[in-house]
Formats: structure tokens, C-alpha cells, sequence
């Protein structure tokens, strides 16, 4: 399990380095039908995905542990998440460590507006989550695209993740 709350974290910040190799130049984040950036304005369930490669410290894998390829372990999770316009989140999705098959996972959290100000060009939250595997987790996102996009960085230190979700 500490192999899993490692790989998810640090699949993480992969996944955040992943979104600023692709930059954020491509994406508009214009609001025209809405005149301020509020928790209400991320109201709605997006859908996402990530894979990564996750660094893992030195150690000897017990018997029938997941597959591992040097220090790296790869991970890969699908779900969805919703925003309730009130300022708590809840979602759902599978993760696969190591080619281990899914495992289910549950998240439950709540968000603020850390940018008032970016009320025409962006709208950024930041998030707090904790999952049904034990871990805690924090994310600083992006609404684009008139909303129909949400990109997320995870920010707890030593940890990489960076995704993209739509709106459903």
C-alpha cells in the first residue's frame, strides 16, 4: 500500500509537468458569460486521465509485487470528479499501479478561489482531497475553455502530477 500512496503522489507530479510541456498558450481562457471567478463557476463533473512513470525509492519487491522497471513504476488512472458549486468535490476512478489490474478509489474534498482578480483570463482554484486509500492531496487548477476545462498540478512537495479534464 506504501508503494501505491507513493506511486500516486509522485504520478502526480508527472502528470503536472506533462501540462507545462504542453503549455498553456493553446487553451482560451476567456469566460465571456460570466463576470467573476467564484466556486459556483466550477459547478459540474469532469472526466479525466493520466499515466505516468513514478519514481520509487530503493527496495527489495515482496513476492508477487506490482511490475517495476528499474526505480520506476508505471501508473495509470481514469475517473471523474464533481463540483458541487457550494465548494466540495467528490469523485471516483481506477488506478492501475504497475500493470497490478484496477483498484478502486474514491475521493472526497473542497475547493476555493485563490484568483479573484483573473476573472476575464482565468479562474484558479486550489483543492483538498482525501481518498479512500489513505492519502491526502492538494491541487492547484485552471478553468479554460470557457469552463469546459480543468487543469490540474498537484502541489504537496516531492510529488509530480499535471492533468487535463473536461467537462462532462
Amino acid at each position: 500500500m506504501r508503494i501505491l500512496r507513493i506511486g500516486l503522489q509522485v504520478a502526480s507530479i508527472l502528470a503536472l509537468s506533462t501540462l507545462l510541456a504542453v503549455g498553456f498558450g493553446s487553451h482560451n481562457f476567456t469566460f465571456a458569460d460570466h463576470d467573476g471567478c467564484s466556486v459556483a463557476l466550477l459547478e459540474g463533473t469532469y472526466a479525466y486521465a493520466a499515466q505516468a512513470y513514478t519514481l520509487i525509492p530503493p527496495f527489495t519487491p515482496p513476492p508477487g509485487a506490482p511490475m517495476q522497471l528499474g526505480n520506476f513504476l508505471p501508473l495509470a488512472f481514469a475517473g471523474a470528479v464533481t463540483f458541487d458549486g457550494r465548494g466540495n468535490l467528490q469523485g471516483a476512478d481506477v488506478v492501475n499501479l504497475g500493470g497490478s489490474g484496477g483498484i478502486p478509489r474514491t475521493i472526497k474534498g473542497t475547493y476555493v478561489v485563490v484568483d479573484r482578480k483573473a476573472s476575464r483570463d482565468a479562474c484558479a482554484f486550489t483543492t483538498t482531497n482525501l481518498d479512500s486509500l489513505g492519502n491526502t492531496f492538494h491541487t492547484y487548477n485552471v478553468l479554460a475553455n470557457n469552463g469546459e476545462s480543468l487543469m490540474w498540478v498537484n502541489t504537496d512537495p516531492g510529488y509530480s502530477l499535471v492533468f487535463n479534464s473536461v467537462r462532462k
